[in-house]
């Protein structure tokens, strides 16, 4: 019998405390940490050189953004999935990410069932908002 490998995981927020809390959510539910980033350049560097399944971005980060670093990631050539997390409802937000390549756009004030739920969703191959 084959063994399934964990989801991996790359975690970009510039808060330590969210990032950590994001981390043991994706761990205590099989998936595997490759690393975490505290802005958008280094999340960059780390999903490029990691390739992770999902890169999990905040979406106001120092020197860049989420949208900015999907944006770069995308022109590279990424096929990584990629969520952008965050406090904006603003629909043009949503818009800019989704249209900069993002797979999933979710609220830091949802209930953490909806990030489980949107890592499943985009792993079957749909977009979660």
């Amino acid at each position: 019998m084959q063994e399934i490998e964990p989801t991996t995981v790359v975690l970009a927020d510039d808060h330590a405390i969210v990032r950590e809390g994001i981390a043991a959510l994706c761990v205590v539910n099989g998936m595997r940490i490759l690393g975490q980033a505290a802005d958008g350049a280094a999340a960059v560097q780390l999903i490029e050189a990691l390739k992770p399944d999902f890169g999990i971005l905040d979406l106001f980060m120092p020197q860049v953004t989420g949208v900015e670093a999907i944006r770069r990631l995308r022109l590279n050539g990424c096929t990584v999935k990629l969520m952008i997390l965050s406090i904006s409802r603003e629909e043009g937000t949503v818009m800019e990410a989704l249209r900069a390549g993002a797979d999933a756009y979710l609220l830091k004030d949802g209930p953490s069932r909806h990030l489980l739920d949107a890592i499943g969703f985009v792993r079957d191959g749909g977009v979660y908002v």
